[in-house]
């Protein structure tokens, strides 16, 4: 019953870097908004094209939906890298 204990202990570790990473990347890219939105809108910029913000609240919704989308991006690889690692004890016999 150790065992199995083992890996619930492993699984919630690897959840919590998990979320905890995200929380980060989140942070970071909210922290960072006009060098993200330069990256994203660059090619509009070279045909001269501007965003335009119709609502006041709009350019703060699109700052927050923007973090997140980027976070969950960031986050695609190292929730694959938790996975392979998480198995990657099963594939070996004792």
């Amino acid at each position: 019953m150790t065992n199995f204990h083992n890996h619930l202990f492993e699984i919630k570790l690897r959840f919590f870097y998990l979320i905890f990473s995200a929380i980060l990347t989140f942070f970071l890219s909210v922290n960072y908004p006009v060098e993200l939105i330069y990256v994203i809108g660059k090619p509009f910029i070279e045909l001269e094209q501007t965003f335009i913000f119709l609502e006041l609240t709009e350019a703060f919704s699109t700052l927050l939906r923007m973090s997140t989308i980027i976070s969950l991006v960031l986050m695609i690889p190292f929730f694959f890298f938790h996975i392979w690692s998480f198995f990657i004890p099963s594939f070996y016999k004792i």
